[in-house]
């Protein structure tokens, strides 16, 4: 989570839980779409790493990562190795010091769904990409997930989560909007497909499931939860620990659904 003031506190959990993405798991459907020397621009990439895999997907091409938070831009920056064609920078995707046009690839990993408005969002990055270039996003739908065995927990947390997502202002189950977004942004040769994510293993769901019970109880969840009036603390607190007894089903299986769109600008 971070403040209003851009600080990010994270907990083991979360951080544990943000280092298992993968660029074949986060954006393993732009991969067949990109080669070697291809320029790349991941918005709102966070610590970097997908970033990462990215870069190694287009090298020698140029990868510029770029997020908001300064903290998790400095955490970027100090992960070695650092290749050679990958530099990280902090900005607005609205307001980014850098020409248009400047890019072959323009990528969003569960980006959309935290911005009030996507559609300005997908017209920002077409800005930075050539003409016939790509414009990608991978977002999740957390209107339609499911879990096994049955639990009182999980349609709690989704019901607190897209209620504190309504009141922010932002679509928690954009994935199934992409197609649209994507039209009113004036791309092109839209693409869109659907995989779900899923947390193999004891391990795996575990993670996932102590990762959220730590969102829940993390000060600036809680704040916003109470302030928008969708749980008290006691609430999350307890949920937070129905879902940790949860996780510990030998048989748990949690899917998120997400979309993934590949759209180009056009020519």
């Amino acid at each position: 989570m971070s403040d209003r003031h851009g600080e990010v506190r994270h907990s083991p959990a979360v951080w544990a839980a943000y280092r298992a993405y993968t660029v074949e798991s986060a954006a393993g459907f732009l991969l067949p779409h990109l080669k070697p020397g291809d320029s790349l621009i991941d918005l709102g990439c966070g610590e970097g790493w997908i970033t990462r895999g990215l870069a190694q997907a287009v090298a020698p091409g140029r990868v510029v990562g770029v997020d908001l938070r300064p903290p998790l831009i400095d955490y970027a920056r100090t992960v070695q190795p650092l290749p050679d064609n990958l530099t990280f920078m902090v900005g607005d995707l609205h307001r980014l010091d850098l020409p248009p046009a400047s890019f072959d690839v323009a990528f969003f990993h569960q980006v959309l769904q935290r911005v009030p408005d996507p559609v300005a969002a997908l017209q920002a990055a077409a800005r930075l990409v050539k003409p016939g270039g790509i414009v990608a996003s991978q977002d999740a739908d957390y209107g339609c997930v499911g879990w096994h065995p049955a639990t009182t927990a999980w349609p709690s947390w989704q019901r607190i989560f897209l209620a504190l997502g309504e009141a922010r202002g932002v679509d928690l189950r954009v994935a199934r909007r992409l197609i649209e977004i994507a039209q009113l942004a004036g791309l092109t040769d839209i693409r869109h497909q659907a995989s779900v994510a899923t947390f193999p293993g004891v391990t795996g769901i575990q993670l996932y499931t102590e990762a959220w019970a730590d969102r829940l109880t993390s000060p600036s969840f809680v704040r916003q939860a109470v302030q928008a009036k969708v749980a008290t603390k006691a609430e999350l607190h307890s949920l937070a620990e129905e879902l940790k007894v949860w996780s510990r089903h030998p048989a748990a299986f949690f899917g998120l659904p997400e979309g993934e769109l590949i759209a180009r600008v056009p020519a």
